[in-house]
């Protein structure tokens, strides 16, 4: 009797998280979809305001959807209380607001991502006397701080996404795909930041 009363918890504890899962998903993929739209409508330097309104905006109509669903979508959850569902509805806009903010965020802001790009266009060149940069018009302020700069490769070169020889500095295969996805998450996401300085 004990037996099966512990494997009949153990899977409603399963169904429990697998609709956490999704329901954190979808919300998730769905405020990403929004950001690209309010991004393409509305594209103003305030990225940080626009996904901290979103975020809100997000817990509330998670917590809508768990309190006025039926049962049959997510029947697990939307049987907990109202303290479970506002939990639950803040986790999933936490979610959204931590990925955005390291992933679009870092994009938009990152001098340290903008880097990838200038490596790929050839700005950076390495010498025997150290980084140097051949056109510093792309970013004027940024690529003038030559100390800066080459910390940053030193560091991408210590994470394998760069490697560098007597005479240039370049982007591993981890590296372009680190780039790659900068550059995805710009033209989806219409990174002002991002185009301004690369």
């Amino acid at each position: 009797m004990k037996k099966g009363f512990e494997e009949k918890t153990e899977d409603s504890v399963s169904a429990l998280v697998l609709e956490c899962l999704f329901l954190g998903f979808f919300t998730w993929l769905a405020s990403l979809f929004v950001l690209g739209i309010v991004r393409i409508q509305f594209p103003t330097s305030l990225l940080f305001d626009q996904f901290c309104l979103l975020t809100m905006f997000l817990s509330i109509v998670t917590f809508l959807i768990l309190k006025l669903g039926r049962y049959g979508f997510l029947p697990k959850l939307m049987r907990k209380d109202t303290f479970t569902k506002v939990l639950i509805a803040t986790v999933s806009g936490l979610l959204f607001f931590s990925t955005v903010q390291y992933s679009v965020l870092a994009v938009d802001r990152s001098r340290s991502l903008y880097i990838f790009s200038w490596v790929e266009e050839g700005l950076i060149t390495k010498s025997s006397s150290g980084v140097s940069v051949s056109d510093s018009s792309v970013d004027p302020e940024g690529l003038r701080d030559i100390i800066s700069i080459n910390q940053r490769i030193e560091e991408q070169e210590a994470r394998g996404l760069m490697k560098s020889n007597s005479d240039e500095v370049q982007l591993t295969f981890s590296g372009k795909l680190v780039l790659g996805v900068a550059k995805f998450f710009a033209a989806t996401f219409n990174l002002k930041g991002w185009y301004l300085h690369t």
